[in-house]
């Protein structure tokens, strides 16, 4: 599996020239690590992706192999010295576990994953975390709003897709 991967779409600016050959192949890695999808089979309770898969993509998708982990998945991803430094990406977890993602050695608190969600994610090589100022991370939800108490007791019902943030 190749950490850079060319664009099929992509043409060469002057087939002839090698340095347009080199830019243009350096734009097809950049977008692939800026759009691309990376799919990994989890068959094990205990996963680690290697340096080439961490950064094979924007987001990681993880689906369940075969056999099925048995329960909660940690997935590791590279850090350490020299520490990789990565962010933001998405973890798509797929699977019907959760999925705790760390650094080996994290001091740090360890994301949790939900099953059949995707989260934003960073690492800045000692620990993963959430890349979001704030860990609201849901795909269930699909409004945000801001409501006094009065507002939300007069809601008959209060929307399920709807997070009231109550001020007063």
């Amino acid at each position: 599996m190749a950490v850079e991967k060319k664009n099929p779409n992509a043409t060469d600016v002057a087939a002839s020239s090698s340095v347009f050959t080199d830019i243009n192949d350096r734009v097809n890695r950049e977008e692939t690590a800026n759009h691309g999808v990376f799919a990994f089979t989890v068959d094990a309770t205990s996963e680690t992706l290697t340096s080439a898969q961490f950064w094979e993509g924007y987001t990681i998708r993880l689906t369940e192999g075969s056999p099925a982990p048995g329960g909660t998945v940690t997935l590791t991803v590279p850090g350490g010295s020299p520490a990789e430094e990565r962010g933001p990406f998405i973890l798509d977890n797929q699977m019907t576990q959760i999925c705790n993602v760390t650094v080996s050695g994290q001091s740090g608190a360890v994301p949790a994953v939900p099953a059949g969600k995707a989260v934003h994610l960073k690492c800045d090589g000692v620990n993963v975390d959430f890349a979001d100022d704030y860990n609201v991370n849901s795909s269930d939800v699909r409004w945000m709003v801001e409501i006094s108490q009065a507002s939300y007791d007069a809601l008959s019902p209060p929307d399920a897709d709807t997070f009231y943030m109550i001020t007063s």
